[in-house]
């Protein structure tokens, strides 16, 4: 949820538009959480809440270390990334 509030920042606030693009990458990446949470919702709320909060966790963990092997994988061995070098390996 904090990734989609800071991305429509950019919206808001004219200087940090690139932000506001990050939306059309948050939310296709986001729906295969949040659909079965819309589908719960209504009748199974705590189950809903467990699922957003237990699945969510773990798919953007997911998510997170595919872009850091992708990154890795391309070569990208300069910046900051080169500070995460040794925790892939």
């Amino acid at each position: 949820m904090l990734a989609m509030v800071l991305s429509y920042i950019g919206l808001f606030i004219p200087s940090l538009s690139f932000a506001g693009r990050a939306f059309s990458w948050i939310l296709p990446a986001d729906l295969p959480i949040s659909l079965p949470v819309y589908a719960l919702a209504w009748k199974h709320a705590a189950l809903a809440l467990g699922w957003i909060l237990v699945a969510g966790t773990g798919w953007w963990y997911l998510i997170g270390l595919a872009v850091r092997a992708l990154l890795a994988a391309l070569g990208n061995k300069s910046g900051p990334l080169k500070l995460m070098d040794r925790d892939l390996l």
